[in-house]
């Protein structure tokens, strides 16, 4: 379960509630000061060996809760290398929410 998704399961709501930072800042700072989120993209590349791109993929399923296939990884990393590594971006939308204290 995600930060995001436990956040929200505290206050009384589903995982398969709405999950945008609007409705985390309903939720977490209801009954304060309004939140100013700030929305962006990132992106970032990472290079790698195979076996570093194993671990990081079988974490990411492993932490949103997905049983990872190794061996279909493997195979599909296998297939992927250049020059003995594996290239990926990643692109993601990231926010900060900030608000005032009293």
């Amino acid at each position: 379960m995600t930060t995001e998704m436990s956040i929200m399961s505290s206050r009384g709501r589903s995982d398969e509630a709405q999950s945008d930072m609007e409705s985390l800042d309903e939720i977490i700072v209801a009954g304060r000061a309004p939140c100013f989120p700030k929305i962006f993209d990132a992106s970032w590349e990472w290079a790698g060996t195979a076996e570093d791109a194993l671990e990081e993929m079988v974490g990411f399923i492993a932490m949103h809760g997905g049983r990872p296939r190794h061996r279909e990884i493997e195979g599909v990393l296998s297939r992927c290398q250049l020059d003995g590594r594996v290239h990926h971006t990643t692109e993601v939308e990231e926010g900060l929410m900030v608000w005032p204290v009293q």
